[in-house]
């Protein structure tokens, strides 16, 4: 398995620096830079910290109003999937101040259950 995983690794490698993974559409995929901007490509790296950093401007200010505990957000497939994964990647669910929920399907059971954790809070806003 050594060899196989080494290949892995150094495929790994090249991704992480802008190689092309999707050579149909000459795409790369970087979405784990926004976590580790230093592994991505130089030209981006600068754009990725300016941005992070005024998101993160905006959360302090947001935090520190106190106002917002809670998002519900709705869509289904990129309309879920894209908040979904801002949330995943920028947040941190045991420490975060602001807990968001998310209606992606149509599902009763799925809705019911992001209703309950909303329990007498969705009436509230602001």
């Amino acid at each position: 398995m050594e060899p196989a995983i080494q290949a892995a690794f150094a495929a790994m490698d090249k991704l992480e620096k802008g190689d092309i993974s999707n050579p149909d559409e000459k795409r790369q995929v970087g979405h784990y830079w926004l976590r580790a901007p230093e592994v991505g490509p130089q030209e981006f790296r600068k754009p990725i910290i300016d941005t992070l950093t005024r998101v993160e401007a905006f959360a302090r200010k947001i935090h520190s109003e106190g106002r917002l505990k809670h998002v519900l957000a709705i869509g289904i497939g990129g309309s879920a999937l894209g908040p979904m994964f801002v949330a995943d990647a920028l947040g941190e669910p045991t420490t975060d101040k602001m807990k968001v929920h998310f209606v992606d399907n149509t599902d009763p059971d799925g809705i019911s259950r992001a209703l309950r954790l909303l329990d007498g809070r969705l009436a509230r806003r602001w």
